[in-house]
């Protein structure tokens, strides 16, 4: 008989240890089937081809969209204070909305990838974040903006747990890591190109032109999903839309391998609906609480930068251009360090990597919590180093999320990931108006972000099934 653990766990840690007595839903799946026509193995073993890239591309336009989306109020942040004669306080409830509605996106458009399948999934996603966020280049007053970013949060989280789902279900184990951290480092590539855009339309064109460039856009890109994503093959073996699964699968594995006539079986748990119970099971609890940690800590620092950033060095004299690019050169750190980060643990597994990674960040942010932020070259220096860290830890977390959870709650698993983890962005929403202006409000601010740090290390060694280092 064939003995497989399903796909996502497949490289365990070698922490991890057999269990004497399992329960029978953690018990590992037996089947009877013929083995030439199980699917997952060559999946999992394919050569790199031409769909598996066409799938990363696609999912991490999507995600560079939704980091643009992400971050595209703090963009327009200054610029609303000024025009509008607001307050830091008065956009606080505004960006915390946002953060209530990705962590409402995650819950609700999370899930329904495992319902409706990734791709179907991911195209409404970037749909409603984009009708969204282009209303809200006509909002006239608080309201009507923390309603629009409200809705535009939930598309945000759709996207981010399915885009991962879909890349994690479809990229061969040799290359998962690498096309996962790719695809999420859209989320850093979408914020440098966002504030290096608004340093450029804002003084043009005032705040609503960046709010214009980020609902058009996800709109075409729906466009383009909808015309040339694949679905998962492994989504579409488990919901029985066989015909369909027999053509994902020839074109990842680059020629006609399965036929019509072929009982394709993968071994894996049966089909049942995903339940958020299944999380913390005996199986998966140590690993969901570990996973919950990072994403609630780690989020929670990005965010007291991605949100306060150009408000805050507006504050200490830059000008409101400036502090954009800053906030560019935070993300630009983002998309280097993850890029590193993913070679790192191709060869090293993702325990130490991103342990290190963490652990600098708690020692990067009591710098700059010291450091003379006035002076543009330490500002500068500090931006790019704080988004290596806090960019690359968050990538990791998504690769890491990834890998924990099996297919048929895999998008459940990382969506719940998303949901607790909005709990730190929306403290973070909070945070950057609480703790007042200047050096003293900076100093305050980051020395928080360096405990919050402290924590995402301790969720790195509490989750057991790491991703093993590739041979």
């Amino acid at each position: 008989m064939a003995r497989a653990r399903c796909d996502a766990a497949a490289t365990w840690t070698n922490e991890r240890k057999p269990r004497v007595n399992p329960s029978p839903d953690s018990r590992e799946h037996e089947h009877g089937g013929d083995p030439r026509f199980e699917v997952g193995t060559p999946l999992d073993t394919a050569a790199l081809g031409p769909t598996h890239i066409a799938i990363t591309l696609l999912a991490m336009a999507a995600i560079v969209l939704d980091g643009f989306d992400l971050q595209v109020l703090a963009f327009a942040a200054p610029a609303l204070i000024g025009e509008w004669g607001i307050t830091r306080g008065d956009l606080a409830p505004i960006f915390a909305a946002g953060m209530v509605g990705v962590a409402a996106g995650g819950l609700l458009l999370g899930p329904r990838g495992d319902v409706w399948g990734r791709k179907p999934a991911l195209i409404g996603s970037a749909l409603v974040f984009g009708v969204a966020t282009l209303a809200c280049a006509w909002a006239h007053s608080v309201p009507q903006l923390l309603v629009l970013r409200l809705l535009a949060g939930v598309g945000l989280g759709g996207a981010l747990s399915n885009a991962t789902a879909l890349v994690v279900e479809t990229a061969p184990l040799r290359w998962r890591g690498m096309l996962t951290m790719t695809t999420l480092v859209g989320v850093p590539v979408g914020g440098f190109a966002g504030g290096l855009l608004a340093a450029h339309l804002i003084p043009a064109y005032g705040w609503q032109s960046v709010f214009m460039v980020g609902g058009v856009l996800p709109l075409a890109l729906a466009l383009a999903l909808w015309l040339w994503l694949p679905e998962s093959a492994r989504f579409l073996l488990r919901a029985n839309r066989k015909r369909e699964a027999i053509a994902a699968l020839n074109r990842l594995l680059q020629g006609p391998r399965f036929g019509a006539d072929d009982a394709l079986w993968l071994a894996e748990p049966p089909v049942r609906k995903a339940s958020f119970r299944d999380l913390l099971g005996v199986d998966l609890r140590r690993d969901t609480l570990g996973i919950w940690l990072i994403f609630l800590a780690n989020l929670f620092g990005m965010f007291c930068f991605m949100n306060w950033l150009p408000t805050l060095l507006t504050d200490l004299g830059h000008a409101p251009a400036t502090a954009n690019r800053m906030l560019a050169i935070f993300n630009l750190g983002g998309m280097v360090g993850s890029l590193a980060t993913a070679w790192l643990i191709r060869f090293a597994g993702s325990r130490s990597v991103l342990a290190a990674v963490a652990g600098a960040g708690v020692f990067i942010a009591i710098f700059m919590g010291q450091a003379n932020l006035a002076d543009h070259s330490t500002a500068l220096l500090l931006c790019a180093a704080a988004g290596v860290c806090l960019n690359s830890m968050q990538i990791g977390a998504y690769l890491l999320a990834g890998h924990i959870y099996p297919t048929d709650v895999r998008a459940t698993g990382v969506g719940s990931a998303v949901a607790v983890g909005r709990i730190g962005a929306l403290a973070s929403s909070f945070a950057g108006a609480l703790v007042g202006t200047g050096a003293a409000g900076a100093s305050l601010l980051f020395g928080i972000v360096a405990g919050s740090m402290t924590l995402v290390v301790a969720g790195v060694l509490l989750v057991r099934s790491h991703v093993r280092a590739q041979d």
